[in-house]
């Protein structure tokens, strides 16, 4: 099932699906999943930086997808190297291969956003890619419209959600609770990171000066 057909039964068969994409191959479509991972957020770089304000539709594009294919693949590198090290810690039992499966085909609900984008760039051209455009999108014909969108959006990220613990627990050999630890731990773990970095440099910046 390794391959497109595993776009589909993704939504609908995760543990089914990701067995079989590690058994046959864990490294199916990375280029693709990388591109449908990064995507969004080079949307939303694009859109926060507006870039329609000084660039044509078909030239944001091409920035989006060049840096989607890049951002997506460190992405799901490090976010797969961050559950790989902290599965191991609660007795996970994937490769860091496996793990990177899971990740990059848990992210296939992401077509839904890029179709999003697609017709909003449809109706919109570069305009959405204004930072205002959320705002001013939200009043008057289109409310309802992006109202719509909204719903769907926060619908998918939920079962995106759920997609991603059922493969992280077939992946992993753990229970779904085991495996909602594990989706957690990096959030942690970064967090710490983050607490001691800054706590660190504050240190540093409030030592004794000298003059």
């Amino acid at each position: 099932m390794a391959g497109y057909k595993a776009f589909l039964s993704m939504w609908t068969s995760p543990k089914k699906t990701i067995r079989s994409v590690i058994n046959t191959n864990p490294d199916s479509k990375l280029f693709l999943l990388s591109l449908i991972y990064g995507l969004p957020m080079m949307f939303y770089y694009a859109q926060g930086s507006s870039l329609g304000q000084n660039y044509q539709l078909s030239t944001i594009l091409l920035i989006s997808l060049i840096g989607a294919v890049i951002i997506g693949y460190i992405g799901i590198n490090i976010g797969s190297a961050l559950l790989f090290i902290t599965g191991k810690w609660i007795g996970g039992k994937a490769s860091f291969k496996e793990v990177r499966a899971s990740v990059a085909y848990s992210n296939v609900t992401n077509v839904v956003s890029i179709g999003i984008w697609l017709l909003l760039m449809t109706m919109f051209r570069q305009a959405v890619f204004l930072a205002d455009f959320p705002y001013a999108s939200s009043l008057g014909n289109f409310a309802v419209i992006m109202n719509g969108i909204f719903i769907v959006q926060l619908v998918v990220a939920i079962w995106s959600i759920v997609i991603f613990v059922a493969s992280l627990s077939e992946t992993q050999g753990f229970s779904v609770f085991k495996s909602i630890i594990n989706t957690l731990l990096p959030i942690g773990v970064v967090f710490v990171l983050i607490w001691v970095m800054g706590l660190l440099f504050s240190l540093l910046g409030s030592g004794p000066k000298v003059g």
